[in-house]
């Protein structure tokens, strides 16, 4: 059903919904007003106009009105929802049309010599504004249209000397715009009279955030919802909004509200880069999305209007996590470059049996250069133990002293730690002491093998991974995690690069035993970065 005809259907069903609640209207009754406490009857019903007046308050209403005060609804577009509920249940009625682009400018736009006062014209205008529903059909409440002295002129003369119905919005006292309420919806004939000037130019000198709109129409949406705001009207404005813009403080941020006018996105560019010259922070924002305008938005969805505003700098700044960045990596497939002391940046996956752990770390420790190279291992204290024992006789095969193996590798005390954030950090200190004074480069070796089952091992050790990872993520760092022989798949989960080791004599033996020889052969299988598979032999002190 057309708006219009639906609007007064709905207004001539005032006397059927005063019947319901028990009022008559064939003569004086109570009057409706709650501020209105005198209890003798002095309202009655007019059936010209099918509204309500009292004759000692002097308050009108309506159905709208009425329903308002009844159902407690602020908004007029409430309380035409809800008489459409009441007696046009069935019936689709068409939203508002709001008229936001196309101006067109009536003969010349230059400045009048003498600025014409036209506020007698607009106060009268103002006191007609009830002749017309334009502004409450858009959303806006009696208080907007009080404050900005919105008006009605049945008979506006054009410049052609034609007469219409129009919408009056002032830009103070010396000029206005009309809207034509006769024309036809998609041409939005908007006339502006007097002086160029800005649609609310004066902002509140603490506010935070502004809005810059095109039109006038989505400036009062936005004022609706307190939202501080300028509307430029049209484009010989644009030399006065960077005057006034120059004149407030820097610490704000401007929203250049795009209202799906090319001819706004144009001017919106320049404003842009005048603002961003002036050091003013400055975006444009398809606020209204996904309805063409934020007058639209008020109209439809209020509620979602005024909670996308409160929440604005949260949706701006939303953001999901960015792909990470990609060392380059290269994989290691041959035995000299596995065995070399310091691996490229990157996390490699291990699995080994714990003997061949410790040998293959106690070979790495032998061959390293103290002034170059430091490990730091994360793992318990008996394991540490075994691994010094380890280190200690290699160091008597290659005819060097234990005691110049200490300044290569230490202990990351983690074993009483339960929190691998807690773990995490104790790792980053104990590398950044060392970078913060140009000491050596290190590698962190992970023994996997611990904390309980394998899904408990696994929990704690990618939640270790994922902390290291937040924290080291400037840092260029060689991760080696060790898992238990039998645990590639979880390896693979982990690392740039996943090797699997074993040896005849691959068993979890005590240094010294007489399984254990001076020197061990193992295999590796392994992985080119191509993904074909490649095996190569090591030999373990």
């Amino acid at each position: 059903m057309d708006r219009e005809k639906a609007k007064e259907y709905l207004k001539s069903m005032l006397p059927r919904y005063l019947k319901t609640r028990g009022i008559l209207t064939g003569g004086y009754f109570n009057c409706l007003n709650p501020a209105h406490r005198d209890s003798r009857p002095m309202m009655s019903f007019n059936p010209k106009d099918n509204t309500v007046h009292c004759f000692g308050c002097g308050a009108t209403y309506d159905i709208f009105g009425v329903l308002g005060i009844t159902c407690g609804l602020s908004t007029y577009a409430e309380q035409f929802s809800r008489a459409c509920e009441l007696f046009l249940p069935e019936e689709a009625i068409q939203p508002p049309q709001i008229r936001t682009s196309g101006i067109r400018q009536v003969g010349s736009r230059a400045q009048p010599e003498k600025a014409v006062d036209y506020s007698a014209y607009l106060r009268e205008c103002a006191a007609r504004v009830r002749d017309t529903e334009y502004f409450r059909d858009i959303g806006l409440s009696q208080d907007i249209i009080q404050k900005y002295n919105l008006g009605m002129d049945p008979e506006f003369k054009g410049a052609n000397g034609d007469t219409f119905p129009a919408v009056i919005i002032p830009h103070g006292i010396y000029g206005f715009l009309a809207i034509n309420l006769e024309e036809p919806e998609d041409s939005a004939f908007r006339l502006y009279y007097g002086r160029d000037s800005l649609f609310n130019p004066l902002i509140p000198p603490d506010a935070d955030r502004l809005f810059i709109t095109f039109t006038e129409l989505e400036a009062l949406a936005l004022l609706e919802v307190k939202a501080p705001v300028i509307a430029l009207g049209n484009s010989a404005n644009i030399g006065e909004l960077i005057t006034v813009m120059s004149q407030l403080p820097l610490n704000r941020t401007c929203y250049l509200v795009d209202s799906g006018d090319p001819d706004w996105r144009g001017l919106a560019e320049i404003i842009r880069s005048e603002l961003t010259s002036l050091g003013i922070r400055c975006e444009t924002l398809s606020l209204s999305y996904p309805w063409q305008n934020v007058a639209e938005y008020l109209t439809r969805d209020r509620e979602d209007f005024e909670q996308r505003l409160r929440n604005l700098d949260r949706i701006i700044h939303a953001s999901g996590k960015r792909l990470p960045e990609i060392l380059r990596f290269s994989a290691v497939t041959d035995d000299e470059s596995f065995m070399e002391p310091s691996f490229l940046p990157g996390i490699y996956a291990i699995c080994a049996s714990p003997g061949i752990r410790r040998r293959l770390i106690a070979s790495w420790v032998l061959r390293a250069d103290p002034e170059s190279m430091h490990y730091i291992y994360v793992s318990g204290e008996r394991d540490w133990m075994l691994l010094g024992q380890h280190i200690y006789e290699g160091s008597q095969i290659v005819n060097e002293k234990y005691s110049l193996q200490f300044p290569k590798i230490e202990l990351a005390m983690t074993g009483d730690i339960s929190s691998p954030g807690d773990a995490a950090l104790e790792i980053t200190n104990l590398i950044l002491a060392r970078r913060i004074k140009n000491e050596t480069e290190n590698t962190v070796l992970i023994n996997a093998d611990r904390h309980g089952n394998a899904d408990a091992r696994w929990h704690w050790y990618l939640s270790l991974l994922n902390e290291l990872s937040k924290r080291l993520s400037a840092l260029e760092l060689a991760v080696v995690v060790f898992f238990r022989k039998s645990e590639c798949e979880l390896a693979s989960e982990v690392g740039n690069q996943v090797f699997r080791i074993s040896s005849v004599l691959d068993c979890d033996t005590a240094p010294g035993s007489d399984e254990e020889a001076d020197t061990m052969a193992a295999t590796i299988l392994t992985r080119e970065n191509s993904g074909e598979p490649v095996s190569f032999e090591i030999r373990l002190e």
